[in-house]
């Protein structure tokens, strides 16, 4: 019985983290055209939204991984959870509640949610990202890397075309 109330907690907090940050990639879909330029001077936070939407990978990287890793883990645990009740019908009931879950939670709620002042959620929802800065990947540094590598020999270069 503990084991169950627990899984179900889990489902619920995988819930609340998905939606968050659904809400968190919806809020910068809308403002991805817009700069906060205007707002930067009185909130300093605004300028490091605007470095998110010059490099999006920055924000969405995590965002994706976090969002994927929260599915995977609410499917793991319906599946769990439904096994001992329902048997053999366990994946395709929670096949159905995940495809409902996605177009409710993952499309619906969070663009309701931020839709009438993104800036605002964007904004908040950066501070809280705050602590979890110092461990997420860095594409704008592989890129830096990648770009300033050494070019291939020009006998490379020719070999790899012709292959």
């Amino acid at each position: 019985m503990i084991l169950i109330v627990v899984q179900a907690l889990l489902v619920l907090t995988f819930t609340a983290a998905s939606v968050t940050l659904a809400a968190v990639e919806a809020a910068f879909y809308l403002l991805k055209r817009r700069r906060l330029s205007h707002i930067s001077v009185q909130n300093p936070r605004a300028e490091l939204v605007n470095r998110y939407l010059q490099d999006p990978p920055t924000l969405l990287m995590p965002v994706h991984m976090g969002t994927y890793t929260a599915h995977v883990a609410m499917a793991v645990l319906l599946i769990s959870l439904l096994l001992d009740a329902i048997g053999q019908w366990a994946m395709p009931a929670a096949f159905l509640f995940m495809i409902v879950y996605l177009l409710v939670f993952r499309l619906s709620v969070p663009y309701t949610f931020v839709r009438r002042n993104p800036e605002r959620s964007l904004l908040w929802t950066r501070r809280s990202r705050r602590r979890c800065a110092r461990c997420r990947p860095r594409p704008s540094t592989t890129r830096t890397r990648a770009a300033s590598s050494k070019r291939w020999p020009a006998s490379r270069r020719r070999w790899c075309a012709t292959s």
